[in-house]
């Protein structure tokens, strides 16, 4: 890898405790192997006598990051530096838990848009600036929710970040002359921009990314002059990180303004979790793939949604119309990572990807 590092990815850990204890952990990474989601939630148990169901670890899937996979001794320094962060991350976690209030604040943020680009031959491909369409699933959820928790002298101590975006700026941008740089994308700044105003940790949940992704990006598609189907075109680090800084700092000040905003007020919230499995036919029809999805919640106000696959705006919408909850935020590689799962109605038209129906 001859890339440098532009911007360091974090790990941050909350520990929230009302009648039930639990943990999340929030990486800016692409995924995290199973060996290391279990590493660190063994970890947090063994310190934290937290149950294991109920020690969440989600990563944000910042493309421009380590991926779990390679030589053995890449993978070894991998797993070596996302023990050391979670180590550390917990160890703060642990001195600064203290009694807290929770407010839940909404506002927009449009750094994100839908990737699917209808094309003349009727098929959808990834592509910059997709247009909306909702009559076939295609729309972006602009909404930004944030979590803050205050001490009980109104001092911030803690927020997390709700958005249906995926952090792919920079890309696959110069992958072939194996140049890629290292960053914590658009939302990583948000988080730092943040971080500066409150002085407190702030991590990020990515929400709907499997159709979202930011407005502009180094990786998409587009149609040639003949009207076919031209694979891919790929813009410059440079024009990553130009992308980067433009939309990070979009997407820091809306997350500034509606986080002054919030009152906390919620004082008394009971802490419940709650986990179904179920199975599936796999898309070669010749086997079963077993999914978990978690619920957590916090009182009446909030409900989190955890599972693995990368889920479309349609399906998270769906989620916020069927909860019972005030408000519910969806995470997706939450203790592990699935591609994409598109919303029931899009199996009835399948999108060309690549060439292939």
């Amino acid at each position: 890898f001859n890339g440098v590092v532009e911007s360091d990815p974090y790990l941050r850990i909350m520990l929230v405790e009302d009648g039930q204890e639990v943990a999340i952990v929030s990486a800016e990474m692409v995924n995290i192997s199973a060996e290391v989601i279990s590493a660190i939630q063994e970890y947090i148990h063994e310190n934290t006598g937290i149950p294991v169901s109920n020690i969440w670890v989600h990563a944000n899937h910042t493309i421009t990051t380590m991926h779990a996979r390679g030589e053995a001794e890449q993978v070894a320094l991998y797993e070596k530096a996302m023990m050391a962060a979670a180590e550390e991350a917990l160890s703060e976690a642990l001195a600064s838990f203290q009694p807290a209030v929770m407010g839940i604040g909404k506002g927009i943020s449009e750094v994100n848009a839908n990737r699917n680009k209808l094309y003349p031959d009727g098929q959808y491909y990834v592509g910059n600036f997709g247009e909306e369409d909702p009559e076939r699933g295609i729309i972006s959820n602009h909404e930004m929710t944030i979590v803050r928790f205050d001490d009980l002298n109104g001092n911030p101590i803690g927020m997390m970040v709700s958005h249906g975006t995926k952090p792919t700026c920079i890309d696959n941008a110069e992958m072939s002359e194996v140049t890629r740089m290292i960053s914590s994308d658009v939302p990583g700044m948000m988080c730092t921009m943040m971080e500066e105003e409150f002085d407190c940790p702030v991590m990020f949940l990515m929400g709907a990314s499997g159709d979202q992704i930011t407005v502009e990006t180094t990786s998409y598609n587009t149609q040639k002059d003949d009207g076919s189907y031209n694979q891919s075109n790929f813009e410059s680090v440079a024009k990553g990180l130009e992308y980067k800084n433009k939309y990070g700092k979009q997407m820091g000040e809306d997350a500034i303004s509606i986080a002054k905003t919030i009152v906390c007020d919620i004082d008394d919230a009971d802490v419940t979790t709650a986990s179904v499995e179920y199975s599936y036919a796999n898309n070669k029809g010749d086997g079963m793939v077993d999914h978990v999805v978690t619920g957590l919640a916090i009182g009446d106000e909030l409900a989190l949604i955890g599972l693995k696959p990368e889920i479309d705006s349609i399906t998270e919408k769906q989620l916020w119309e069927a909860s019972p909850y005030d408000t519910t935020l969806v995470m997706s590689f939450m203790n592990g990572d699935q591609k994409y799962m598109p919303h029931k109605e899009a199996f009835d038209e399948p999108m060309t990807v690549e060439g292939k129906k």
